[in-house]
């Protein structure tokens, strides 16, 4: 019985990256122009240029609908001083890990601020009942290291 489970879960593996390739090649390599297909065949130039640049601020852009919180963890980094003045333009590290004991854990952004203390950024893009947990819970692991 362990033989077989062991044999079927190694089985898995080349199934899931087969379907991982397969689902790539549909999305990124089949040809046509995301942008295009957006805005349709009639659109000018200038809207086509608008929607190719990164910093583009509306949420018809490409990039903004694949994935919105990349989009805006994006625009954090180019200027954090948009969401609050006193965060330093740099350095901003995306995507820190961070270690409490066993469990672990994801921190959007982290920076630092003009007085030197670091600074927690949590990215959301969608409502989400939980963030004031998040907050507390983010809030207690660093009182902890006070």
């Amino acid at each position: 019985m362990g033989a077989l489970l062991a044999r079927r879960a190694l089985l898995a593996i080349p199934t899931l990256f087969g379907v991982v390739v397969v689902a790539f090649l549909l999305l990124y390599v089949a040809p046509g122009d995301p942008v295009l297909e957006m805005v349709g065949e009639r659109a000018d130039s200038a809207t086509i240029t608008r929607l190719r640049k990164d910093d583009v601020e509306d949420r018809q852009h490409p990039l903004y609908s694949q994935y919105p919180e990349g989009w805006l963890e994006a625009q954090v980094q180019a200027n954090p001083r948009i969401i609050d003045a006193s965060l330093r333009p740099g350095p901003i590290y995306g995507q820190v890990p961070i270690f409490s004991g066993a469990e672990r854990g994801i921190i959007d952004l982290l920076g630092i601020d003009d007085t030197g203390r670091l600074t927690v950024i949590e990215i959301k893009t969608t409502t989400d009942l939980q963030l004031p947990f998040q907050a507390l819970d983010y809030w207690l692991r660093v009182r902890k290291h006070l």
